[in-house]
């Protein structure tokens, strides 16, 4: 009698297909996954561009802030975020600004999607 070897067809098409089920499983999850991550680690970017723009505001007296709702791009090494830059007066209604301090409100964009939106309130301290 003679000994056969390899496999024969069925078992191969049998082997493919058990793969290409397994691997319609895995790769939308695998997709997922990456797009999560991206999201993340784009969002972590507009919150180091939202902190860095605070603290150019912090370092800065009252007067020489740009006018709210002035727009500076940024570029993070993740892309150019947009933070937009608002803040109250004294005089506006419902404003938490007095002449010592500031309501500052940042909202940071990347490619026109907010990904981050901080306020605060900074007071100068003589």
């Amino acid at each position: 009698m003679r000994r056969r070897r390899g496999l024969t067809f069925t078992e191969v098409v049998i082997a493919v297909a058990a793969i290409a089920i397994a691997i319609t499983g895995i790769v939308p999850a695998f997709i997922s996954y990456v797009q999560v991550n991206s999201r993340t680690e784009v969002r972590t970017g507009a919150v180091a561009v939202a902190q860095q723009t605070l603290d150019g505001l912090r370092a800065s007296p009252f007067n020489t802030w740009p006018a709210s709702g002035t727009e500076q791009v940024i570029d993070s090494g993740l892309g150019n975020y947009t933070a937009r830059i608002t803040y109250c007066l004294p005089t506006d209604p419902g404003c938490l600004s007095t002449a010592d301090s500031r309501q500052v409100q940042v909202v940071i964009f990347l490619d026109g999607e907010v990904f981050y939106r901080v306020e605060t309130v900074y007071t100068k301290f003589d």
